[in-house]
């Protein structure tokens, strides 16, 4: 799922063969509850919660952790507070983000029954630049 109907062209093209359905929807329109998506084992969210409110992507969490099978899998990316190359990022590249903690990716769990969570994992790739949220549904 994406806005862009061009990176839902590429899934296409990269994947031939693969059992995966691509949706042109925004954020907004999901979070709304406009669009009923059900039944995927995994959903993951890669450079979208860097530019997300916190409000925002509590609930994008909570939808996107709906749609799931039992046993799947959310994955959810952001940058985080300690990236060593934010003043670089923000001054010359013009890249504003929104940084998360441990507990604030946590905290994207605030919508969701306890019950419903099998699992939670949290790391971090080598330099502590990106945090990772994996939940996994009961």
């Amino acid at each position: 799922m994406d806005h862009d109907p061009v990176s839902l062209d590429e899934v296409k093209r990269s994947l031939p063969g693969a059992n995966i359905t691509t949706i042109k929807e925004s954020v907004f329109e999901l979070v709304r509850g406009n669009k009923d998506i059900s039944s995927v084992d995994f959903v993951y969210s890669a450079g979208l919660y860097d530019y997300l409110k916190p409000g925002i992507a509590k609930r994008l969490t909570s939808y996107m952790f709906k749609t799931l099978n039992s046993r799947g899998t959310l994955l959810v990316t952001n940058f985080t507070p300690y990236t060593p190359d934010i003043g670089y990022m923000e001054s010359f590249m013009g890249w504003d983000l929104i940084y998360r903690t441990h507990e604030d990716m946590l905290g994207l769990l605030q919508h969701i029954n306890e019950d419903e969570i099998a699992s939670t994992k949290i790391f971090y790739n080598k330099d502590r630049s990106l945090v990772f949220l994996e939940v996994t549904k009961t």
